[in-house]
């Protein structure tokens, strides 16, 4: 019924209730709101926050994931000569961004995100995770646009002298397909798997994103101390340039 929705139900609502659910719901011997949610607390059911989803409309998703599936494979069994990397950029503010805190529960409001007078200067990273080590290759600049992400190419085929294919899984940013950087990448012998449009979360790097920011980005206090902040960003990244189970831990890839 959850799955379904009221109007499957003949109830003129888009979203359930205690009370609709009561109103189709037949057999049971629960007759009150507060009964049924005491069932649902039993049955780990909550009443859960909605999020914005969009199925893509890629009609190259089939193609693309057997790529992938493919180049996994290769990099599993001989991780040594066949590397496959998750890239991805994220955009960061030199003002910090609110989140929950624990506090005293007898304050009006909760802690304070101090910010600063002055622009909400931002930067640019760039970023790699492999598959199989959990290492991390990282650029941070000013910016992200061709100039940087052919450097950036230059930078991984650098990290990974012996490996002899290098797959590079990416969204479908347009700036991944110039020419510029196509033509980069091909001189570098990096191949380029795009993935399927508005597929982000087969991205594994985005759980790394998530992490950065929930240990440096979020309620930070160097609202007015640009380079500090950067600073703390290439410390927390630091920390992953080497192989690493704890970053493939946390992203749920195998370890």
């Amino acid at each position: 019924m959850l799955g379904q929705g009221p109007r499957e139900y003949g109830i003129e609502r888009t979203r359930w209730t205690l009370a609709s659910l009561l109103q189709a719901l037949t057999g049971l011997s629960v007759h009150s709101e507060a009964g049924l949610w005491q069932v649902f607390q039993r049955l780990d059911i909550r009443y859960r926050q909605g999020w914005s989803f969009l199925v893509s409309p890629d009609p190259l998703t089939e193609v693309k994931l057997a790529y992938l599936e493919a180049a996994r494979a290769r990099a599993q069994a001989d991780p040594e000569r066949v590397r496959l990397l998750y890239l991805d950029e994220l955009t960061f503010y030199r003002l910090p961004t609110p989140a929950p805190c624990w506090a005293d529960a007898c304050l009006t409001r909760g802690p304070k995100a101090q910010l600063a007078a002055g622009s909400n200067t931002k930067a640019r990273i760039g970023a790699t995770l492999d598959h199989v080590s959990g290492q991390v290759c990282y650029l941070l600049r000013s910016k992200f646009g061709v100039s940087q992400l052919c450097m950036f190419y230059q930078m991984i085929r650098e990290a990974y002298p012996d490996a002899q294919e290098i797959y590079l899984v990416q969204d479908c940013w347009p700036v991944h397909f110039l020419p510029a950087v196509t033509q980069t990448a091909a001189r570098l012998h990096l191949s380029l798997l795009p993935l399927p449009t508005y597929s982000s979360w087969r991205n594994p790097i985005e759980k790394l994103w998530r992490w950065l920011k929930q240990d440096v980005l979020h309620m930070h206090g160097w609202a007015q101390d640009w380079l500090q902040t950067k600073s703390q960003v290439a410390c927390f990244l630091d920390q992953f340039l080497e192989p690493n189970s704890q970053v493939l831990r946390y992203v749920g890839l195998p370890y």
